[in-house]
This record gives C-alpha cells, structure tokens and sequence, in this order.
C-alpha cells in the first residue's frame, strides 16, 4: 500500500510540474471526461473533501497538501480511506 501511494504522489507531483498544478488541471488530466469518466463528479467530490479551490494552484510536494488530496481521489476511487502517512 506504501508504494502505491508514494507512486501516486510521484505521479500528481510531475502533473504538477506540467503546469497541472491544481485539482481541476490534475483529474481532469488523470480521468478525462473523454475516457467515459465522471470528471466535474470527481471534481466536486475532490475538493468538498479537500476544501481545496478548484482553481487554485497546489504544492503536492508539501506532504499535508498532498496527504490531502491522494486521500480524497482514494475515497473517491475505492470508497474508503488509506494511510497517507508514506507520502
């Protein structure tokens, strides 16, 4: 569960440093509306999780903005929690 949770920070972090730096730029880019996905769905449910701004640019390589956020896109993937304490 570590690796995949440091995997997935890896991942948002080099979304990040594309310029994908906030949760609208970052689902959209990992779920695209074109690949039959829920995007505005995972959008809101993201940031009513996270009270992050849809907008606004993040730092996922602060461990707290990131805990944040792999936690709320696990909720919304797989319906529970994880430990976020690997990132």
């Amino acid at each position: 569960m570590e690796d995949g949770v440091a995997a997935d920070t890896r991942q948002l972090i080099r979304y990040q440093d594309q310029d994908d730096n906030t949760v609208k730029g970052i689902i959209s880019r990992g779920a695209p509306a074109s690949d039959g996905n829920d995007t505005e769905g995972y959008i809101r449910d993201v940031t009513r999780r996270t009270w992050f701004d849809r907008d606004t640019p993040l730092n996922l390589r602060d461990p707290d903005q990131a805990q944040r956020l792999v936690d709320a896109m696990a909720r919304r993937e797989t319906g529970r929690s994880i430990d976020t304490r690997a990132i």
